[in-house]
This record gives structure tokens, sequence and C-alpha cells, in this order.
């Protein structure tokens, strides 16, 4: 069977004991409402925009199948977004959000990121920039001095950016 999403909420099926994401879906007509727990792969917390097709499988009484599995962790992203992340005993130890205004979220929302290169250009420019203002203030005295910078030891290779 299939239907269109015409609404969602974060709520227990029936007589579950944890949260679940609940679809409004449109079957046979627009007075065809039915409510269906949407099941992911672990790790993803994805609900679909409104106006998704999805696909409704029923298991009959001999029929056992598995579309999914269930790490039992709340879903929290709003429509169209989705959340990848780690999971150990039940919690989230590692995530990025997917926004669905083109931002990406890392671990959180507490700072930005810069690029390693772009950064390491900047901060040469100053060093060059001031090495060219100290060479000026000579006094006849002796060396103004040089300054050099190193930021490499800075630089997580981890994570990459375009």
């Amino acid at each position: 069977m299939i239907g269109t999403v015409r609404g969602f909420n974060i709520d227990k099926n029936r007589d579950g004991l944890k949260n679940v994401l609940l679809l409004q879906v449109e079957m046979s007509d627009p007075d065809d409402i039915q409510i269906v727990e949407y099941m992911s792969y672990a790790g993803d917390d994805t609900i679909p925009p409104v106006g998704s097709i999805v696909t409704i499988l029923s298991a009959g009484p001999a029929w056992k199948i598995a579309i999914a599995c269930n790490d039992n962790i709340a879903p929290s992203m709003g429509e169209g977004e989705k959340k990848l992340y780690s999971s150990d005993g039940g919690a989230i130890k590692a995530f990025i959000n997917f926004l669905v205004g083109g931002n990406l979220e890392l671990n959180g929302n507490g700072n930005s990121a810069v690029t390693y290169s772009a950064l390491n250009t900047a901060l040469q420019g100053l060093v060059t920039a001031i090495n060219s203002a100290l060479a000026l203030k000579l006094d006849g005295a002796g060396s103004a001095g040089v300054l050099s910078l190193d930021i490499s030891s800075a630089e997580e290779n981890s994570v990459r950016l375009p």
C-alpha cells in the first residue's frame, strides 16, 4: 500500500512505551487519513515532508519481515530535516543535523567553523604586515625582530570542509 503524508506527531503508538514518529497518511481518498508509525533505520531521525509518498507494509500473522531497526531514540528534527547520529546505550553520542535552511550542525550549534587554509593565509598576511611595520620602525639601534606564526598544530584533519 502507498499513501501521502498529510501531517505528523511524535507520541506513543497504541500500547507502546516510547515516543515514535506517527504520520497522518492519506490512503484511498482525502477522507481516509490513517495514523502510521514511520520506522527508519537506526541512526536516522527523519520526518518525511508533507506531500511525501510513503510505502506501507502489512505483515500477515505467518509472515515476519524486518524493514527497519529501531534504536529507541525519540525523534527530534523538524519537517524536511535529517539527523544522522551515532549512539551507545540509547544515547546519542555524535550527530550531524541537516537543516531545511541549508545549514549543517556538527555535534551542536554553539560555534561556527573556519577552514584551516583560509585562516592560515589570513594570519600569515597579518604576520607579513606586522613584520613590514616593524622594519619601518627601526631606530638604527638594532633589529626590530621578526614575528613568525605556526598554527599547523591546530589543523584537524578528521573534519573536512569545502
